[in-house]
């Protein structure tokens, strides 16, 4: 059984499927823009589009299996497993380098370095300058004193002098800093789950944070996905949706046809022991409507 935000445990063929969408950019990555795909009309790219908007690329050419470690995004369905372990195409097909995710550094990391190279540059230089002004001291008192040249005293004070440079050199350079800086977006991150907001990778937290200018759409609005019922229609009529004027046989079967086909599910809620619904954003609308109305939609469900 296969539902939203579910990942696949194995190479699989589908029996059953309600508008399943599943992530496959580990097998078949994104190709890189090039110039001929850059000089292609826009009567192919208006084509494209059309395609992508209207499915038919989906209904011309259906597939019916799910690879291993593909996310499921939204929909839900049933599989048979195909191939697990060094049967599956993950492992017999993706290996070597191939297997090896390598990301990019985020913009954080890559400025992060270049100051840290600039601090060892300068750090290396103020340590050189020390260490040179503290020789020209030491020889001066020499000079000028009754000290000798190659003595305990003296070799003890350059020795001083040289861990001294040392110590400057050391100090100037943090060391700690990338972890402290991980460790606070690490905090950062612990934080915005309070506010509902899951972050999955602290590159995505460097980003936002580095954000000017948000585009949203043409209502200006950035929305959360909670849908809500505003409308119930009944024959010939809208009702009223905190108090419908139907009969209540009626109602019930309503409700019960809403319960029997949906793939959503019911979750107890850790904070005020509550089942609440996660699933399909049309779903979830459906019997939150329900649960306000003093339906038991678990009952049906769990």
């Amino acid at each position: 059984m296969l539902n939203q935000g579910d990942r696949v445990p194995a190479d699989c063929i589908l029996v059953e499927e309600s508008d399943l969408r599943t992530d496959e950019r580990f097998y078949f990555p994104i190709p890189e823009v090039s110039d001929a795909d850059v000089a292609r009309t826009k009567e192919d790219m208006k084509y494209q589009q059309k395609q992508c908007s209207d499915g038919e690329n989906h209904h011309q050419n259906p597939d019916s299996f799910v690879l291993q470690d593909t996310l499921v995004i939204s929909g839900s369905a049933k599989a048979i497993a195909l191939a697990v372990g060094k049967g599956t195409l993950k492992q017999k097909e993706i290996i070597g380098e191939q297997f090896i995710n390598e990301e990019d550094e985020t913009p954080l990391q890559k400025k992060l370095a270049l100051f840290s190279s600039l601090l060892g540059s300068w750090s290396t230089f103020i340590a050189g300058v020390a260490f040179i002004l503290f020789t020209i001291f030491w020889l001066f008192n020499i000079m000028v004193g009754s000290g000798e040249l190659i003595s305990p005293e003296s070799i003890q004070s350059m020795v001083y002098n040289i861990q001294i440079a040392v110590v400057l050199l050391i100090v100037s350079i943090p060391e700690g800093m990338p972890l402290a800086i991980s460790m606070a977006l690490a905090f950062s991150i612990d934080r915005l789950k309070n506010d509902n907001l899951l972050i999955k990778k602290i590159a995505s937290l460097e980003t936002a944070g580095s954000l000017l200018d948000i585009v949203t759409g043409k209502t200006s609005t950035l929305t959360t996905g909670n849908l809500i019922v505003k409308k119930l229609h009944v024959g010939e009529s809208f009702q009223n949706i905190d108090s419908p004027e139907i009969n209540i046989e009626l109602f019930n079967n309503l409700a019960l046809l809403l319960t029997l086909n949906t793939t959503a599910r019911m979750e107890m809620n850790d904070d005020d022991a509550k089942y609440v619904c996660s699933g399909d954003n049309v779903e979830v609308a459906l019997l939150n409507y329900l649960i306000l109305n003093n339906i038991a939609v678990q009952d049906f469900i769990i």
